[in-house]
Formats: C-alpha cells, sequence, structure tokens
C-alpha cells in the first residue's frame, strides 16, 4: 500500500519561496482544495483530477506550499512510499 509521508505524518517537506527565499507552509493536497466534499471522495479517484496525469501510476500525492512573505503558491508532486 503507498501512502504520502505528508498526509500521514511520516515526514514534512522544506519547500523555500523561489521570489524571496522564505520557508514555505504546507497548505494540504491540492484536491482537498477543489471542494467542500473533495477530502471525503476516494482517493486514488480524486487523482484523476489533481492536475498532474501520472500521479496515479507514479504514486504521488498533489500538494500546496504558500509563501507567508509574499504570498506566492506553489504546487509539487510528493512522491508516496510503500507501507
Amino acid at each position: 500500500m503507498y501512502m504520502c509521508p505528508i498526509c500521514n505524518g511520516f515526514a514534512k517537506v522544506n519547500t523555500i519561496c523561489p521570489s524571496c527565499n522564505t520557508e514555505m507552509d504546507e497548505k494540504g493536497r491540492l484536491i482537498e482544495q477543489l471542494g467542500d466534499y473533495a477530502p471525503y471522495l476516494d482517493n486514488e479517484g480524486m487523482k484523476l483530477f489533481d492536475g498532474d496525469s501520472t500521479s496515479k501510476t507514479n504514486h504521488t500525492c498533489v500538494h500546496v506550499f504558500t509563501c507567508p512573505t509574499c504570498e506566492i503558491e506553489q504546487v509539487k508532486s510528493i512522491e508516496e512510499v510503500i507501507i
């Protein structure tokens, strides 16, 4: 079984803002921002809508990061681990 290390608290990803070099805040999975019920839907099925056409086959989880200083938003694919 594959699991996202960020979603499950196994790891933290340090992402630096490309504009101001401030550490960015992790704001959750991209698919959770698609609507009120998105967090309750099937994770594998929702990967069809996360903007990464290979996330299901490559076992990645797409997360959103924002800069607290300049408010730039960045999307990053996180490699899932086998549990």
